[in-house]
């Protein structure tokens, strides 16, 4: 029951996520109330409860009947299901050491960065940028948590030696292999993992990007000039490595 309200509350918050996820790119203000693009409808309160407005309405308009985007709900679940692993996991005692010294506030620091990952991880993919105020937000945030932790130096020269890295290929394709944002959004990981959880996380972001860029010029019949957002590869590697950490470390030294 506990996690449920855990899901319901990260639900909630990913309602919020999309309100940013819309208004920030355009340069909206996101304390306006919200309404429906085409019509204007100011939404009511029980139209924006979280998944089930969404189901209860057809996914439309409820004035204009307009077909709403899916991002809506699966922004929402998607919050609510990371929140509630996040939180067995710290509850179970995760082992990371940058959650060792406050305990159950660390809840309150992943939250925060996965929600800012979950942002940027859908502007990049919709609109092909990362915003530069949300990746200096968060280094800034995992800079004052990582300065309490043991191996602090850990994390700020893995995030400095792999964010060289990008800025290189950055650098020598002209932004074609990999985009300015990239660069900066991987020294934010890099500082959010440490090493070696870096590289694991960068090796998955890869594989996964590959995967999804053959099964588009496959099944999609995409060329192999088209452009795929990395940032959303990066960003959800980082929270798989972030959360299953251990397992993932375990599986590695078995077979290596």
């Amino acid at each position: 029951m506990f996690y449920f309200l855990i899901f319901l509350f990260g639900a909630s918050i990913g309602s919020f996520l999309n309100v940013v996820i819309d208004r920030l790119p355009t340069g909206k203000k996101l304390t306006g109330r919200s309404h429906c693009d085409f019509c204007g409808y100011q939404l009511k309160w029980f139209d924006l409860i979280p998944i089930f407005s969404f189901l209860w309405l057809k996914g439309a308009c409820r004035r204009c009947h307009k077909k709403l985007s899916w991002q809506y709900p699966l922004v929402e679940i998607l919050t609510g299901l990371i929140f509630a692993l996040i939180s067995w996991r710290v509850f179970n005692h995760l082992s990371i050491d940058s959650l060792s010294i406050f305990g159950e506030l660390s809840l309150v620091y992943l939250f925060l960065i996965t929600s800012l990952l979950i942002i940027i991880s859908v502007i990049d993919w919709k609109t092909f940028l990362i915003p530069d105020n949300l990746i200096y937000f968060g280094i800034i945030t995992t800079l004052i948590w990582q300065a309490f932790q043991v191996h602090f130096w850990n994390y700020l020269i893995s995030a400095i030696l792999v964010s060289a890295f990008f800025w290189a290929l950055v650098i020598f394709s002209n932004e074609k292999w990999m985009g300015a944002g990239d660069a900066k959004l991987v020294f934010w990981l890099g500082l959010i993992l440490g090493y070696p959880q870096i590289l694991v996380a960068l090796f998955i972001s890869f594989f996964v990007g590959a995967l999804v860029g053959l099964v588009m010029i496959s099944f999609y019949k995409k060329g192999l000039k088209t452009q795929i957002p990395f940032g959303p590869f990066l960003c959800f590697s980082t929270l798989l490595v972030l959360i299953y950490q251990n397992l993932i470390m375990s599986l590695i030294s078995t077979f290596f």
